[in-house]
């Protein structure tokens, strides 16, 4: 896989996550704040991810990404989430992240309960 079909294929699933940030901005009368925590997730994740693209080009492994996004979520929930909305795109994310390893073809070595809870020193 290049560089570029793996950008690509991170930003489809950003974009989902960032489709429902503006359907929560756009509606917070219903919504309250959420929209803001989704947001703040995923600009959080997206820098983790992008910082390990390389580290994944280089490995031929997807687990860098993974890893970073768990970590990421690790310093999101040690920063606070009051009602979880944050922590619930992260968990999205990562199963996704999880969802394009399989279907690149990549056998799983991480367990993604174990990405999902990783400490934040982890």
């Amino acid at each position: 896989m290049t560089k570029e079909s793996l950008v690509e294929k991170i930003e489809a699933i950003l974009e989902i996550q960032i489709k429902d940030a503006e359907k929560r901005f756009s509606n917070s009368s219903y919504y309250g704040d959420t929209g803001k925590w989704v947001s703040m997730a995923i600009s959080m994740a997206e820098s983790a991810i992008k910082g390990s693209i390389d580290k994944a080009i280089e490995a031929k492994s997807i687990n860098p990404i993974i890893l970073a996004a768990g970590r990421s979520k690790a310093q999101f929930r040690e920063e606070g989430d009051p009602d979880g909305y944050g922590l619930a795109t992260y968990n999205e994310i990562i199963r996704d992240l999880f969802a394009l390893q399989k279907q690149m073809g990549e056998v799983p070595t991480l367990d993604p309960d174990e990405v999902m809870s990783l400490p934040l020193n982890g």
